[in-house]
């Protein structure tokens, strides 16, 4: 599993099994489709430190992580689709969709997008 710029502190299965979560001395969460750990990660962007604890909620549809601060993620399918776009900064192709969505149909990931 590659994409994280330092050491992983964190991983864990949502209850759900639909996503693996990664926390990292690079600041971030990495959400991994746990069927294919080859495809992208989402990227959740935004502690001022080292993530270490996280956890996500009973119905998978938040996470809340440490740092130097501390944060609450929605998770939900809507919102995913957002910082997909924010991070590849264009639409993904449909083979980058299936890596990341693969139980949903494929849509323009950025809409306002050609």
């Amino acid at each position: 599993m590659t994409g994280h710029q330092g050491r992983i502190l964190g991983l864990e299965f949502s209850p759900d099994n639909q996503w693996l979560a990664t926390s990292s001395e690079d600041h971030t969460i990495r959400l991994w489709n746990p069927t294919d750990i080859t495809a992208a990660p989402i990227v959740l962007r935004g502690h001022e430190a080292s993530v270490r604890p996280f956890a996500f909620s009973s119905d998978s549809r938040w996470i809340l992580s440490g740092s130097t601060d501390v944060r609450l993620w929605r998770i939900n399918f809507d919102d995913l689709i957002a910082v997909a776009c924010r991070t590849a900064g264009r639409n993904l192709t449909q083979q980058e969709w299936q890596q990341a969505f693969s139980n949903e149909p494929y849509r323009k990931t950025c809409p306002d997008q050609f």
